[in-house]
């Protein structure tokens, strides 16, 4: 059985990303930008005061506000794909030579990467929905309706549920190379007994980036807090573009820890190397 070790593939992929820092500030500084605009655009545009009430908020709601917000939303979803195609390819492919433009472009590899997204991601929530009602009814037919095992089961559940969706994740560093042997199956199998490492690996960023992302914006916000409290659109944009920043720096590292898995196991199993 092939093995990704949890160690080593985090510090390898913290490597690569500091390594490829200029790769990365040139794939990513148009999104962080663009997404850092619309972010203040719609802050700038919501009702103020906010109300306080759910139908009183969607009443305040100006035609403008919703217009910028939906555009907020395709274009977050939109730059998050061509980024992380362009950074799983920058990971695999390193003597590949592409202009920020051509790397950054639309192709119907993004639709697949799209789709794939798309449709793993309501699997995977749809899959943690039926399986904890399955295994709640059990349990507390069972056992009782205890509040610890309320709290315990869905935890279990939810992390036995994405453990297996992990395993499927290869096939999107695949997609971005274009490399049509692995499929769903393939990468099921190509990640047999790796699905904990990988779910563990992806926690651990996310819980690091979870408390920068609090952090550095409150010391920031902190610093700017009379600009931003008086609404200034400058003092507003920079927040916004430290997050952003902070966003795509976790987009490239888990993009990076999912291509090294890729590119690892695959050589592990003697599919050699891309």
């Amino acid at each position: 059985m092939n093995r990704l070790p949890f160690f080593a593939t985090l510090i390898d992929a913290v490597t690569l990303l500091w390594r490829g820092r200029k790769d990365f500030l040139a794939f990513a500084y148009l999104p962080v930008i663009a997404n850092a605009l619309l972010g203040v655009a719609l802050q700038i545009s919501l009702p103020n005061p906010m109300p306080q009430e759910p139908e009183a908020l969607i009443a305040a709601l100006s035609g403008t506000t919703v217009a910028i917000w939906l555009a907020a939303i395709i274009a977050g979803i939109g730059f998050y794909i061509v980024f992380a195609i362009a950074w799983h390819r920058h990971c695999l492919l390193p003597g590949e030579v592409t202009t920020i433009g051509a790397a950054l472009r639309w192709r119907s590899r993004h639709w697949r990467f799209f789709g794939m997204t798309m449709a793993l991601t309501m699997a995977a929530l749809g899959a943690a929905i039926i399986a904890n009602f399955i295994v709640g009814a059990i349990a507390g037919a069972l056992l009782g309706q205890g509040q610890g095992l309320g709290v315990l089961i869905p935890v279990l559940v939810t992390f036995a549920v994405l453990t297996q969706f992990m395993r499927l994740l290869p096939v999107f560093p695949a997609i971005a190379v274009d490399d049509r042997s692995v499929t769903l199956g393939a990468a099921w199998r190509l990640t047999r007994g790796n699905g904990a490492t990988l779910f563990m690996l992806l926690f651990t960023l996310s819980l690091a980036l979870a408390i920068i992302h609090q952090v550095l914006p409150a010391i920031w916000l902190a610093a700017l807090g009379s600009f931003i409290a008086e609404g200034s659109p400058l003092a507003l944009f920079a927040l916004a573009l430290l997050v952003q920043l902070i966003t795509f720096i976790g987009i490239a590292l888990t993009t990076t820890i999912v291509s090294i898995a890729y590119r690892d196991l695959k050589a592990q199993a003697g599919g050699g190397t891309v």
